[in-house]
């Protein structure tokens, strides 16, 4: 039902007291019924009392809705608000309390703050130590560049005095087993990976034989020295390739394992009358002469191989400091990353203490300066505008757009410049 501003401020013939009230239009027009209203009643000044929302509603009537009017109105609400607040001795009170328990919070965060930054200073010095003492024993390897290395001169005589045994030991295992294998089978276990006469006989039957054991050896010395080159490669893939030699060696020494095995059982079922199923994968398996033949050949290359890197590492280093230089070059790499970011962490907490020490300082400002909390008057603000735009939607002014946009900008003219002290 539209509702004309001017029937609002209509009275009767009638006498009327300064008690006389008028209904609320959003309510519906129901006047009997509606909540009052007091229309003698100072047009810019909240009555004692009187509700935000009613004021509103008051005021809204009184300027049939003027967004200008809107401004003033609501700039007088702030002023009044904030000096009753100001004049207010309990709230005062109570809000000093609040501020001191804040700063209280404050201090503490602070002294956090600075406990984590002390720990963190320390790992920063602690850091910067031993950094400086890796940058040191740089500088003084790159001084005894070129000199005799006497660790490594130690690493090496000792490696190739193991090598040389190692050597000699695969030599007479692999041309024994080879022999037992594919020229003469063995009696036993034993001769067939230790047999002083495989040699010999191999070149009795003939120079080929011979040549065949003398170079079965140094395939897999070949394969040993394969496992160092490809580990001195630099790309990802030199895994796979040394899994791929490992891989060839173990075959190698299982196919030489179960030949011998099958031999010796064969031998046993000639020296035997009992019926003796044939050799099979299943028995090769739980056979131990296969196994033992594996360890002792296997293992032991493998040995090789880790011995034979070894001592041709320590004779790179024997009048070189290369590798010492580089080990130490990637631990003064990580020191300094690991700084990056301590450096990084402690600044970090600075500018949480600043930004602490700042906050404690307006907080020790407003003690002594009148203290007001902007949410009550953020609160005030939304019942006056409540009952403001309750009359203009009952009404249906135009003006309602215009009002949203008022409020919308004093309240952040106000609430965005002012902190809020209350939470």
């Amino acid at each position: 039902m539209d509702i004309k501003l001017s029937n609002l401020f209509k009275v009767k013939d009638a006498p009327v007291s300064s008690s006389t009230v008028i209904s609320d239009p959003s309510t519906g027009g129901d006047y009997s019924s509606a909540t009052p209203i007091n229309i003698f009643a100072s047009p810019t000044d909240r009555q004692e009392g009187e509700t935000y929302v009613n004021f509103g509603k008051r005021a809204c009537m009184y300027t049939t809705g003027n967004p200008s009017s809107l401004r003033a109105y609501l700039q007088r609400i702030y002023q009044s608000e904030k000096a009753r607040q100001l004049h207010n001795t309990q709230l005062q009170e109570q809000q000093r309390r609040e501020i001191e328990g804040r700063l209280n919070d404050v201090d503490m965060s602070i002294s956090n703050a600075k406990s984590r930054l002390n720990v963190v200073n320390i790992d920063i010095e602690d850091n910067d130590g031993k950094l400086n003492g890796l940058k040191s024993d740089i500088d003084e390897l790159k001084i005894k560049e070129g000199q005799s290395n006497r660790m490594s001169l130690v690493k090496f005589y000792l490696g190739l005095l193991i090598l040389a045994i190692l050597t000699v030991y695969l030599f007479i295992f692999y041309s024994s087993t080879f022999y037992s294998a594919f020229i003469q089978g063995p009696s036993t276990v034993t001769d067939a990976m230790f047999n002083s006469q495989a040699l010999p006989d191999a070149f009795s039957r003939g120079i080929m034989s011979g040549l065949f054991l003398i170079t079965v050896p140094i395939i897999f010395l070949g394969l040993g020295y394969g496992l160092h080159y490809f580990m001195e490669q630099k790309s990802s893939s030199k895994y796979l390739k040394v899994g791929a030699l490992v891989m060839i060696t173990f075959m190698f020494d299982c196919i030489l394992a179960i030949k011998i095995a099958q031999s010796l059982y064969n031998l046993q079922i000639v020296n035997t009358w009992e019926a003796m199923p044939p050799f099979t994968m299943s028995m090769a398996l739980a056979d131990l002469n296969v196994w033992a033949v594996i360890f002792c050949g296997f293992i032991v290359y493998m040995i090789w191989a880790v011995v034979f890197d070894m001592t041709i590492s320590a004779y790179d280093d024997c009048k070189s400091n290369r590798r010492q230089i580089e080990s130490l070059n990637r631990k003064a790499q990580d020191l300094s990353n690991k700084k990056v970011i301590l450096s990084q962490k402690a600044e970090s907490i600075n500018g949480e203490i600043s930004q602490l020490v700042l906050k404690k300082e307006k907080l020790k400002a407003q003690l002594n300066q009148g203290i007001f909390s902007i949410t009550l008057i953020r609160q005030a603000f939304a019942e006056f505008f409540s009952g403001w735009n309750s009359i203009i939607g009952a009404v249906g002014l135009a003006t309602a757009p215009d009002c949203n946009q008022i409020y919308e900008i004093e309240c952040k003219s106000f609430f965005g410049a002012q902190p809020e002290i209350t939470e």
